[in-house]
């Protein structure tokens, strides 16, 4: 969890430091460690959690895209695709957005009736699912048109 955490920072970090310089640089690598170390301990604490077995999967789903998203930024990045590099980290933050989104969720339980259990299972889905669609949709409107210059 601690890496989990230390990951967001790193990528707040990356996300803030000017592009291409060694800080910016520095602050990714810190950020794809956290990611592996983090996402690596994710996966078997989704299976054992106590969440209900679609709950369980909701979560695993998530350390999954989060470390594919972080491989594949990598090697992007490595392979000199900057923009493609940009936007996998980009999405790679938004699920990690998911962990926050899923404490703000839960505080109206206290407030309405509802099946915890179905709620929380939704929630495992929802808290990083809709960010990345979000993100998804940002970066899709924000890159050049093809043949515009």
């Amino acid at each position: 969890m601690a890496a989990s955490s230390l990951a967001l920072v790193s990528m707040i970090l990356a996300l803030i430091l000017r592009k291409g310089t060694l800080l910016h640089r520095w602050a990714g690598r810190f950020a794809l460690l956290f990611v592996l170390a983090g996402g690596t301990g994710a996966l078997p604490c989704a299976l054992l959690s106590d969440a209900v077995w679609l709950g369980r999967l909701g979560f695993f789903a998530q350390g999954l895209a989060w470390l594919a998203l972080a491989g594949l930024g990598w090697r992007s990045i490595r392979q000199g695709r900057v923009a493609s590099h940009r936007a996998l980290m980009l999405m790679m933050a938004a699920i990690a957005s998911g962990a926050l989104w899923l404490r703000a969720l839960l505080v109206p339980v206290q407030w309405i009736v509802v099946d915890f259990e179905a709620y929380y299972a939704a929630l495992a889905w929802i808290s990083w699912l809709v960010p990345l669609v979000a993100t998804g949709v940002f970066i899709r409107r924000t890159q050049p048109k093809a043949g515009a210059g």
